[in-house]
């Protein structure tokens, strides 16, 4: 049992440490999320986009970190595995964060392709108003009927509004 604590001690000891290495990493190329976008943000596509492009971004090296960890905790386990799975965990972690930024960097072209959409706008923005607001207000109004709900579909509309166009 000892020795089993032990492994699992320091597999997660060196996923941290992949982390650590590996975020900061992705981070300093300046990848998504760095810089407002110079383009104008079409209702509903550009909120979509930008959360898949975070996503990919920051999720690709976390997969990859957790992933470097279990062939870590592998390689303890297996006789010499250290030796052989060493190789493959490095290359992992540096292969990982490179796709990761591809993808993040390919996901905000996109989003920049979409800039044309934004002639939508005021009319998509206005829509998404109306319907933040009606939530808010059965949220509001209905609130004690729905309880303990009413104060999460107030919030609700908050996160409605994130999808309006700038």
């Amino acid at each position: 049992m000892n020795r089993l604590l032990r492994q699992t001690a320091w597999s997660t000891a060196i996923a941290t440490a992949g982390l650590l290495v590996a975020v900061p990493a992705a981070g300093a190329s300046g990848a998504s999320g760095s810089s407002p976008p110079d383009h104008p943000r079409p209702a509903v596509v550009s909120p979509l986009i930008s959360s898949f492009s975070f996503g990919a971004y920051v999720g690709g090296v976390l997969v990859c970190g957790v992933m470097g960890g279990s062939i870590s905790s592998v390689a303890s386990i297996v006789p010499n595995g250290a030796r052989q799975f060493g190789p493959v965990a490095t290359q992992l972690s540096a292969g990982c964060v490179d796709v990761s930024q591809r993808g993040s960097a390919g996901l905000d072209q996109l989003n920049a392709s979409a800039a044309p959409l934004a002639v939508m706008n005021p009319y998509a923005n206005q829509s998404i108003d109306a319907f933040a607001d009606a939530m808010a207000r059965a949220g509001k109004d209905f609130g004690p009927s729905i309880a303990p709900f009413g104060p999460t579909v107030v919030q609700m509309a908050d996160a409605v509004r994130f999808f309006k166009g700038s």
